[in-house]
């Protein structure tokens, strides 16, 4: 009998929480994570685009990921935020990084199919690859390459 340790199809990564769903990552995504800073309001009006924050010598925007049209900078501030560097997929240079905004500290998890079931409800939650439940919690698997696309076209009108 194979073991959960020796599943091929075993993804390690981790779970993040965020507002009103938990974000699940692969760890290859994930560069660093540190203590939130107050990102620095940007010319762009989007309420999940939080605005810029200096990280390691690099100006990276801050994003809410998952929390819907109702997320506002003052409802994200009386949270224990953390900032989650994680790394543009598609290799853009212009924007290499984004910092996902989490309101609690990540965990380490593995994923397996069998851990997933689809949600009852589907919300509507903007950069979606895939909602689920995980461990009986909401969740979603981001879309970061949408999240960075959409950066980018918005800075470039």
């Amino acid at each position: 009998m194979i073991s959960r340790l020796q599943r091929s199809d075993e993804v390690r990564g981790v779970v993040i929480p965020s507002v009103g769903v938990n974000l699940l990552l692969p760890n290859a995504a994930i560069a660093e994570v540190v203590s939130f800073q107050e990102p620095a309001e940007t010319a762009e009006s989007v309420p999940w685009l939080l605005g810029d924050v200096e990280w390691r010598g690099q100006t990276i925007p801050v994003v809410a990921i998952g929390s819907g049209e109702n997320t506002s900078r003052t409802a994200l501030a009386f949270s224990r935020l953390k900032l989650i560097v994680c790394y543009a997929p598609s290799g853009e240079e212009q924007l290499p990084y984004l910092g996902v905004c989490a309101t609690g500290m990540p965990h380490l998890a593995r994923f397996h199919a069998d851990d997933m079931e689809p949600p009852i409800i589907q919300m509507q939650l903007p950069f979606t690859a895939r909602q689920l439940i995980y461990e009986g919690v909401p969740a979603c698997i981001p879309d970061l390459d949408a999240v960075v696309q959409a950066i980018l076209a918005l800075r470039r009108a």
